[in-house]
């Protein structure tokens, strides 16, 4: 199998696309260490499946000594090949100027300080050992036209993006890889809380005509993990069956 053997980190490991990343990722013989924040209901399901190929750990992304001290521990156990970053908070839904500052700096927190920490602490090892691949989980909210009341979410992508292919070019040359992903619109817990029409409208605007899964993320990430992808770096792989040119 392609990723026999690699040890790969899971950021949002609990969410849908989390999970569906997980999963393909563990049907393919990867070695998994699992982040996640509250819920682990999916996290259990995976681990009973593929017990003997992955580890879970309870994080809070928004601590940063929490995040020193759980990566320390696990890379004590061996060294982390990927990292695949898959996090958001819950939607707003404010007007802009109804949010505060410290609104968006606990998005980009989230978002964009933690994938900043976390590729601190695994890249040293990764450039020793000439190889690392990096993927972060981004949106079509962070190109093109952005959706109304959801600016903190969408800067914090925005955010994220930009560190991913800044990191891209700094890394190149130890033969670390660092690409994104930005799906359209996903039904998921996160997006539940969005107006019903929300669905229907980003269905309508897809030339395609099909419904963006969890799963469609899941197989690009593989995609990007894989040995296929060596040449490919500083990408931001659009999966939105053609309503997003990028």
């Amino acid at each position: 199998m392609l990723l026999s053997k690699k040890r790969i980190l899971v950021t949002g490991a609990n969410s849908k696309i989390g999970s569906s990343i997980s999963k393909t990722l563990l049907e393919n013989n990867a070695n998994l260490i699992l982040f996640y924040h509250e819920n682990h209901d999916s996290i259990d399901i995976l681990k009973k499946s593929f017990n003997s190929s992955c580890e879970s750990y309870k994080v809070d992304l928004l601590d940063d000594s929490q995040i020193t001290d759980i990566i320390t521990s696990v890379l004590e156990k061996g060294e982390i090949d990927c990292f695949v970053h898959c996090v958001s908070l819950p939607f707003s839904l404010k007007n802009i100027l109804d949010l505060k500052w410290e609104n968006f700096l606990t998005h980009i927190h989230l978002q964009t300080k933690s994938f900043l920490k976390i590729s601190q602490l695994i890249i040293p090892k990764m450039k020793v050992k000439k190889y690392g691949k990096i993927v972060s989980i981004i949106s079509t909210s962070a190109l093109g036209k952005p959706p109304s009341n959801m600016s903190d979410y969408v800067v914090s992508k925005y955010s994220l993006l930009g560190i991913s292919k800044c990191l891209a070019i700094e890394v190149a040359r130890f033969n670390i890889s660092v690409n994104c992903i930005s799906p359209s619109f996903i039904e998921t817990n996160l997006t539940k809380v969005l107006p019903s029409k929300f669905k229907e409208i980003s269905l309508n605007q897809t030339p395609l005509g099909l419904e963006i899964t969890p799963q469609n993320v899941a197989d690009t990430t593989f995609f990007l993990l894989s040995k296929n992808s060596d040449n490919i770096t500083g990408e931001n792989i659009v999966v939105s069956g053609g309503q997003t040119f990028h």
